[in-house]
């Protein structure tokens, strides 16, 4: 499945390295309160992942993946993951307990 969807997204990889300075660069600060940029980092890492297997996930079930869909998936994981406090908690939890 994500071999299939790699070669579909070949042209597009600068859609998860944008995601990913933005993660950084929203998340990585935070580390000066709480003294843990590596998981700031790590989180960063772990919603690139995910957001890559949900875009495969998509692309398996319908044959397409657009840009219009991947900025709909970061859009929802943004809104339910992100800006969730009770959600973004139990990440970080699962990357400190290195559950992943």
């Amino acid at each position: 499945m994500l071999a299939a969807f790699d070669r579909h997204m070949e042209e597009r990889q600068r859609e998860y390295a944008a995601m990913l300075h933005y993660f950084l660069f929203r998340h990585l600060p935070a580390a000066w309160e709480d003294g843990d940029p590596g998981g700031k980092a790590a989180f960063a890492v772990l919603s690139c992942r995910m957001l890559r297997a949900l875009g495969a996930a998509q692309y398996a079930k319908t044959g397409r993946f657009t840009p219009d869909d991947q900025t709909e998936l970061f859009r929802i994981y943004s809104s339910e993951i992100e800006y969730s406090e009770e959600n973004t908690a139990a990440l970080y939890d699962v990357l400190w307990e290195g559950e992943i």
